[in-house]
């Protein structure tokens, strides 16, 4: 094993991967522990981004949301629990000293796998969104049409930026699917030639900070909200954490690659 296999090797195995890690699980335990115990919860955090959602005002959204749209949170653990035993995967490969070359293990496959999962219902979840509000605005479109009104302004410039939202996550996901794809193949090609054999892509930590503020505004949206349960706070805090706390991970290893690329330390 030579110094870059060791430099990238010891990223891996750093506390602030594993904790990473162990924030990312507990995010998933509250998850699945809140769907069995209060499943209500999960439409009771997405409800207030739809316009106008108030439970007395729409309850049919309340409805289809907390009879529906609660089952795909059982999913979400199950991509935060790939995630978290492919995290611990590649934690608890060791590589021998006499061994030649290091790799990712099987640890790679449960994270694209979960990410992969991530994608489609991230699909999933904006379509359906998009769909409910052309479910909501279409009728009253109509009924202005038939009576000869002008349709305001602003409902056309909202239905446009639902719109626009529903293709750039569309579009957002699909390259971070493809760059994360690309990051673990460049890492385990890395520790199996010893040599840097790619790198890690900054699209992936730029969306990841621009996760880490959506998380962080949902978080104080809980706390501002006091009928939010203490239980869902913490576990979106976990989420924010986690994800803070393997970026900080993507980033030393993008360091570190870049370094010993330019240096030449590849022995």
């Amino acid at each position: 094993m030579n110094k870059t296999q060791k430099k990238l090797k010891n990223i891996g195995s750093s506390p602030v991967y594993i904790i990473s890690a162990v924030f990312l699980l507990m995010s998933s335990g509250l998850l699945i522990f809140k769907f069995f115990f209060s499943p209500q919860y999960f439409a009771d955090l997405i409800l207030p981004l739809l316009p106008g959602a108030e439970k007395s005002f729409v309850p049919d959204y309340y409805v289809y949301i907390q009879e529906y749209i609660s089952y795909p949170s059982l999913l979400i653990a199950a991509v935060f629990l790939l995630t978290f035993i492919g995290m611990l995967s590649i934690y608890i490969t060791k590589c021998k000293k006499n061994e030649k070359c290091c790799k990712l293990g099987s640890g790679k496959g449960f994270i694209k796998t979960a990410v992969i999962i991530e994608m489609i219902l991230s699909f999933l979840f904006v379509i359906g969104l998009f769909g409910m509000q052309v479910v909501e605005i279409t009728p009253f479109f109509v009924e202005m049409v038939d009576l000869g009104i002008i349709i305001p302004e602003y409902q056309i410039i909202r239905f446009a930026v639902l719109l626009v939202i529903m293709v750039l996550v569309i579009v957002f996901n699909s390259i971070y699917v493809k760059k994360i794809s690309a990051t673990i193949k460049a890492v385990d090609r890395t520790l199996k030639k010893g040599i840097i054999m790619g790198k890690v892509s900054v699209f992936l930590i730029v969306y990841n900070f621009i996760l880490i503020a959506i998380y962080a505004m949902l978080l104080v949206f809980l706390f501002i909200n006091d009928s939010s349960e203490l239980i869902v706070k913490a576990g979106v805090l976990c989420l924010l954490v986690s994800r803070l706390l393997s970026n900080m991970n993507l980033i030393s290893l993008r360091s570190e690659m870049l370094y010993i690329k330019a240096r030449g330390f590849n022995s």
